[in-house]
């Protein structure tokens, strides 16, 4: 028998297993005293998640909640599609940015949101624009998106922590000159790992997938990506680490030969995947 596990009861028991594992640590190592510093942080950690998680790449594009007149039609774009997969529609944010570029965000506790560049929606056809559109709530239909920005916030979180601490490093350092990033080096990879718990090129193959069967053209799509991944690397964007696997396309414009490190599969292999041949 096929066992089938959702995204959304994967995530739920990630978190779960986050907090317990937490609170085992801090009693293993500190006792009573490590039990209470680990419930802390595993309120901490929780709090980031649901109230502040999907927040942290918003402000960090400075991305602009869509309302009043919208000249592109995407509010009414995203209601058709909505309405198709029987679903809310996610509100819209657009960054003031050359870039183009196109992400989801997810929680079930909030509204979800879809992100796009002005540089996505100026440099693509009103067709290409309304393929991204299909591929983005995609991912939110799929619960890929809740997944994705859980994993990012925890990272994220981990993150500033060691950044934290390494402001005060530097600063004892300066006298000698020697500027290092101790704890930064530790955490990161600690950081991509939950990354890489939630994240598989399963779940970007098979939303290409589902958002080419909603538009009902895979070479559409396959055009597309290929498209975004040269706009992408003509011209790059600074995001919050560990949240490039949360954009259509690798927004980094990195060809990253470590695993590790990987967020997309190739865009070679998407489009191999949808149409079999790499557009022309």
């Amino acid at each position: 028998m096929n066992l089938h596990i959702s995204n959304t009861t994967k995530v739920w028991f990630f978190l779960v297993a986050t907090s317990l594992g937490i609170l085992f640590l801090g009693y293993h190592f500190g006792g009573r005293l490590g039990l209470f510093i680990s419930f802390l942080l595993m309120s901490f950690l929780n709090f980031i998640v649901f109230i502040y998680g999907k927040a942290q790449i918003i402000k960090k594009l400075d991305a602009k909640l869509q309302s009043g007149q919208d000249p592109w039609r995407i509010n009414e774009k995203l209601e058709n599609f909505s309405k198709v997969l029987a679903m809310e529609k996610p509100l819209l944010f657009i960054v003031e940015e050359p870039t183009a570029i196109a992400f989801s965000l997810a929680t079930p506790w909030q509204n979800a949101s879809i992100g796009l560049s002005t540089g996505l929606i100026n440099k693509l056809t009103e067709d290409e624009l309304n393929t991204v559109l299909a591929h983005e709530i995609c991912h939110i239909q799929r619960h890929d998106t809740f997944a994705f920005s859980v994993s990012s916030s925890i990272a994220n979180t981990f993150i500033g922590f060691a950044q934290f601490l390494d402001q005060f490093w530097v600063i004892n350092l300066m006298q000698n000159r020697m500027v290092q990033r101790p704890f930064l080096t530790m955490l990161s990879p600690i950081a991509w790992l939950i990354i890489r718990l939630t994240l598989s090129e399963k779940n970007f193959i098979e939303n290409d997938e589902l958002a080419a069967a909603l538009i009902q053209d895979k070479k559409k799509l396959a055009t597309v990506l290929w498209k975004l991944d040269g706009l992408t690397h003509a011209g790059l964007i600074n995001v919050p680490p560990c949240s490039s696997h949360l954009f259509i396309v690798n927004p980094l414009g990195v060809r990253e030969k470590n695993w590790f490190y990987l967020t997309h599969p190739s865009i070679e292999t998407r489009i191999q995947k949808l149409i079999g041949y790499f557009p022309i």
